[in-house]
């Protein structure tokens, strides 16, 4: 099917109907292979660090400023094609979760909590963004905020083991 976008018309003449938004499945792949691009990008990149701490242990590893500089550089062109994706497509909450996630494992988690949160307005019913709201709010507070997460994404999918055991992981450290 055609999303519609109301800023934008289509022609009227039979025959030249011109599509000026994306289609729903050409929108379901420019994501999936945003996703698959950064999967490929992190299992590069701990290649490169398993590597690196290999030929360290030899003493010939790479200095880290320079292994700093060449896993930025690897993951630069995805932090923009996920910004790119998401200005382009604002609603799009998987691509919120998705970079969410890519921003936590670069260690933004303020930039990934901003994703989430923004997640959060577009779809409040999707435990997901509890659950990765609360592993947030459990590293750096207020943990009270991290128990309701938790307890909101138990509520939504009660069958999601990840989620107790988040849950029970932050109740033994916190206790």
């Amino acid at each position: 099917g055609v999303v519609s976008n109301p800023g934008r018309q289509a022609t009227n003449s039979p025959g030249r109907e011109t599509l000026l938004a994306p289609t729903a499945d050409a929108l379901e792949k420019e994501y999936q292979k945003l996703v698959e691009d950064d999967d490929a990008s992190q299992a590069e990149v701990d290649k490169w660090i398993q590597d690196n701490n290999e030929f360290a242990a030899k003493g010939v590893g790479a200095r880290p400023e320079d292994l700093n500089r060449r896993i930025r550089e690897r993951f630069d062109p995805i932090r923009k094609r996920y910004e790119d994706f998401i200005q382009q497509h604002p609603g799009h909450v998987r691509a919120r979760i998705a970079y969410a996630s890519f921003l936590g494992d670069i260690h933004e988690e303020e930039a990934a909590q901003a994703q989430l949160e923004k997640a959060l307005e577009l779809d409040s019913q999707d435990p997901a963004i509890y659950n990765n709201l609360a592993n947030i709010y459990g590293h750096t507070g207020p943990v009270k905020k991290a128990f309701e997460y938790y307890a909101k994404a138990i509520e939504l999918k009660p069958l999601e083991s990840v989620y107790y055991h988040n849950f029970g992981t932050t109740v033994y450290l916190f206790r």
